[in-house]
């Protein structure tokens, strides 16, 4: 049997939007699940997630479900859901939280923790997604007196969880930079703000306050007697504070971020909240790019002058816009190069090749080496 309430209001909202969290409880392993909404009308296409990932998991069926008798869960939807499944719904009698107490009062202990692990560290408010998300992560794997001696996470995987990688949330961490970029005398770390753990990924989540991204790294030095300050906190909370949805890329394969259903209208990279802190970014070099208001960022003005590409060479392999910048950026005088091809321009490596057969494959190429020589 689940236990299921949904909690909110909740205001600030996170930076992906969301208002609501839907929290569902197994009755026999007092294991729990946790999804961010933006609306209750959301609550059944999250449940049927957990009802699935859970079954999978499991490989049994669900076959009640007790609720309160809010609308989400008196829907005609959600009634028709059940009858199709064979799922048993109860609910409860008006004004009686107390005949769905176990859902309840975990619901009261996840609010309380989220709000403690946000102010022990002063972290801004609208990422209450983030810690709610820790909070059920914590108490997956923490003792409970409805169990004999084991964790829900036991109880529900058959196995002891590993805790020995937790930190203090909201802590200082130094990051380390992977990919390319990274200079022979530049730093090797930078300095995040650790926000929770990434599911389905050996990694923790991380964020940048300064560039507003998130990163997903496993390369991470704690200082968990320290907290980030937040001088400008405040601005965080303002609705232009977007994260949107990407992938994550950091000194592995891609991540999907679980915030990635968070925003699903939103335009390119970016991502802290909730599970829900959307690597919307979601998203970069591991990263996520948040868009803040202008009156914030001031534009920053172009260096280069970037040139026409030739006709016919105006993407890349992959499709991407190749960036073509004019040959005084690269030379203090351009007569010697008057005879080249492209007398104008000099294409950027973006799709440079790796091996001289490689080069030798493409006529620019070819036509350069024979002017140089």
């Amino acid at each position: 049997m689940f236990h299921t309430d949904l909690c909110g209001q909740i205001s600030p909202p996170t930076p992906g939007g969301k208002s609501y969290f839907l929290l569902i409880v197994d009755d026999h392993s007092r294991f729990m699940w946790v999804e961010m909404l933006r609306s209750k009308d959301e609550a059944l296409q999250y449940f049927r997630k957990v009802k699935a990932k859970a079954a999978t998991e499991r490989e049994g069926i669900l076959k009640a479900v007790r609720t309160d008798r809010g609308g989400e869960f008196n829907s005609t939807q959600f009634s028709v859901f059940c009858n199709d499944q064979g799922i048993r719904h109860y609910t409860t009698t008006p004004y009686t939280p107390q005949q769905n107490r176990v859902v309840e009062r975990r619901n009261q202990i996840v609010v309380e923790m989220a709000r403690c692990l946000t102010k022990s560290k002063n972290v801004p408010s609208c990422f209450w997604g983030e810690a709610v998300a820790t909070a059920v992560y914590i108490l997956n794997r923490a003792p409970t007196k409805s169990l004999d001696g084991i964790t829900p996470y036991e109880a529900w995987h058959g196995k002891k969880p590993r805790v020995n990688h937790m930190r203090v949330f909201g802590c200082i961490a130094h990051v380390k930079k992977i990919g390319p970029g990274v200079k022979k005398l530049s730093d090797r770390s930078q300095r995040m703000v650790f926000i929770g753990y990434e599911e389905g990924t050996k990694g923790y989540r991380l964020l940048d306050p300064v560039t507003r991204t998130l990163h997903i790294s496993r390369d991470v030095i704690f200082e968990e007697n320290l907290g980030w300050e937040w001088n400008n906190a405040e601005s965080l909370n303002q609705p232009e504070f977007v994260i949107t949805e990407h992938s994550v890329t950091v000194g592995g394969p891609t991540i999907e971020s679980e915030a990635a259903d968070a925003v699903p209208n939103s335009p390119a990279v970016g991502s802290p909240v909730g599970n829900q802190f959307q690597p919307s970014s979601t998203d970069t070099q591991g990263s996520t790019s948040v868009h803040t208001p202008d009156t914030q960022t001031p534009p920053t003005q172009e260096v280069n002058q970037w040139a026409t590409p030739p006709q016919g060479q105006s993407v890349d392999s992959e499709g991407a816009p190749l960036r073509y910048k004019t040959l005084s950026e690269l030379f203090d005088e351009t007569h010697e190069v008057e005879d080249y091809e492209y007398s104008n321009m000099c294409l950027l490596a973006a799709d440079e090749p790796v091996s001289v057969d490689e080069a030798l494959e493409e006529e620019c190429w070819k036509s350069a080496m024979e002017t140089e020589l």
